[in-house]
């Protein structure tokens, strides 16, 4: 049975959805890009608004090959001057 798209609140878009940016109308290599200045922002206005979360932390992003040749992201996380195994959070 197919799913049906839930309608959309009135106040979201009234409030949010003007001030989201336009898709493009190219390829997922297009629509990758928008997502990597979009989480470019959101870390800007994180560390803006809540430096404290990445004290003592050395935070670094790699991009991993997968099987099916896409390359994904991940985001390490290690404690300043260490070289202690850590968990990756893959996003």
């Amino acid at each position: 049975m197919p799913s049906t798209v839930p309608t959309l609140d009135p106040e979201w878009i009234e409030k949010v959805e003007p001030i989201l940016p336009k898709l493009p109308s190219g390829s997922v290599q297009d629509i990758r890009g928008l997502m990597k200045k979009l989480d470019a922002v959101k870390l800007a206005s994180l560390n803006e608004t809540m430096p404290e979360l990445k004290e003592g932390l050395d935070i670094s992003n790699v991009m991993v090959p997968m099987r099916d040749g896409v390359e994904r992201e991940m985001r390490i996380f290690k404690p300043q001057g260490g070289s202690v195994a850590c968990p990756v959070y893959v996003r």
